[in-house]
This record gives C-alpha cells, structure tokens and sequence, in this order.
C-alpha cells in the first residue's frame, strides 16, 4: 500500500486515479502526493482510475519502490517515487 485513498466508484474516469487523501505518516506523504493529484502511471503502465492504481500497485512487493507518474492541478506532470508499505490497507 502507499498510504492514500482514491476515487474508486461514481462517474466512470479514464484519465487517472485522483488522490482523495493522503495518509499522513505514510509512503504517500513521504513522496510528496496531495489530495487531488491525479496518478496516471505506475512504473510507465497507464491506469485509467483507482481500480486499475489498485490492481498494479498489488503486482509489487511490500518494501519495493515503484515510481508514479502524477499530475496535479490539471498541468503539472511529475514523477514520484514511493517506497510500498506492507500493511494491510
């Protein structure tokens, strides 16, 4: 887990998961994620909502680093790298 919630249901979204909140304390908040960032990618591999973020997230092991692409405010796009946790949740 990276310590954050996303939308996973309502309107359907092609374009990326949106961060609803990050867990403070988590790898989350130590990469730098804000509620409202939009994740596109994990690892260069497009997800299309929090669902697809979920699936791809749970293919890694906890302690890998896996890097997410993230857009925030509609036009910022950046790269963060996020140290996986392995707690339940």
């Amino acid at each position: 887990m990276i310590g954050a919630t996303v939308q996973t249901g309502g309107a359907v979204q092609l374009d990326g998961a949106t961060v609803d909140e990050v867990v403070a304390g988590s790898p989350a908040e130590d990469a730098g994620l804000e509620d409202g960032d939009v994740i596109t990618h994990v690892n260069g591999q497009r997800v299309t909502d929090g669902i697809a973020l979920i699936v791809a997230i749970r293919t890694h092991q906890p302690q890998e680093t896996i890097e997410l692409t993230v857009e925030r405010g509609g036009e910022d796009t950046m790269q963060v790298r996020v140290r996986l946790d392995g707690k339940v949740g």
